[in-house]
């Protein structure tokens, strides 16, 4: 069996202060645009995401035992609206 959990904002931070999101000190001019973005904005959200760790494990745990698991599993409201977002705009790409 293998599942796609969706990571949304608080699959990040797993409730422990040592769980760190690590970067390299080392930053390449010729990324800032693209990977330069999605870093500055990782470094932003680490430990201030929001949601409930501890109800994401039990939902993770609780998961582990259903016997026809869907492929992917959207778990928080930011995931969803991510989900609807780029169904929108795939649906906008279709219709042209």
């Amino acid at each position: 069996m293998s599942v796609c959990r969706r990571p949304d904002q608080d699959g990040r931070k797993l409730g422990s202060a040592s769980v760190r999101l690590s970067v390299s000190p080392t930053i390449i001019e010729d990324y800032a645009a693209t990977a330069g973005k999605v870093r500055s904005v990782a470094t932003g959200l680490n430990h201030s995401q929001p949601g409930d760790p501890a109800k994401l494990a039990k939902v993770l745990v609780d998961f582990a035992d259903v016997p026809h698991p869907p492929v992917r599993l959207p778990l928080g409201s930011d995931t969803v609206a991510a989900i609807r977002a780029k169904h929108a705009s795939d649906n906008a790409i279709l219709a042209q």
